[in-house]
């Protein structure tokens, strides 16, 4: 593989064990990777050098990991925010994807979680991006709004039909639509779990 098929992460981590160890994984995946170790010197970095993928833990020693997230997101940079957190209730890996990050990691995970992590959040970003240009040059060559509708808006669409065929039953939902009960809530939190035009929450159990 060329250096040029590589995705640019940015691990921001501020221990250097845990760092060494997230490295090592990122050497088994088709990454070039790079490490800071606080906020500030992540901001800076990702200003100067171009940047595919973040993996951001959410402490870190000079400022909050949601405030680099917000940082992030106010400055437009077009990168995949992943975060790491050791909370096990999950409140603040939610919050963080409320803030704009396309999924989370619960330490402890192991190199298959963060690269299976890493390629689907990577893989979206492109896809949106693909479709984006799409329906930009559709809607310029008619001057028609154009038909085709972002990944995530399909993708949401479908999967709360599926939970609905599947009378709120989000283990079957999901193996309806061939992916992982955990994904389908990740992505519940991500939507606030609120349907578009203020519609109720959706009924669903295991």
């Amino acid at each position: 593989m060329t250096d040029s098929e590589l995705s640019d992460v940015l691990l921001i981590e501020d221990t250097p064990s845990m760092a060494r160890v997230y490295l090592e994984y990122l050497k088994r995946g088709p990454f070039r990777a790079r490490h800071c170790m606080t906020g500030q010197e992540a901001l800076d970095d990702i200003a100067r050098n171009p940047t595919d993928a973040v993996l951001l833990d959410l402490r870190l020693p000079d400022m909050d990991g949601l405030d680099v997230l917000k940082h992030i997101r106010s400055r437009a940079f077009q990168v995949a925010v992943v975060v790491i957190t050791a909370d096990g209730s999950l409140n603040r890996a939610i919050e963080a994807m409320r803030e704009g990050a396309l999924d989370f990691l619960v330490k402890p995970f192991n190199a298959d979680r963060l690269l299976i992590t890493l390629g689907n959040v990577l893989e979206r970003r492109r896809l949106n991006s693909m479709i984006e240009s799409l329906s930009s040059h559709a809607g310029g060559e008619n001057g028609d709004a154009a038909k085709i509708e972002p990944l995530h808006v399909t993708e949401r669409s479908a999967i709360e039909q599926a939970i609905r065929a599947c009378d709120g039953n989000v283990v079957r939902a999901a193996a309806l639509l061939e992916i992982s009960a955990s994904t389908i809530y990740r992505k519940l939190a991500h939507w606030h779990e609120v349907a578009p035009n203020g519609e109720a929450t959706l009924e669903m159990h295991a």
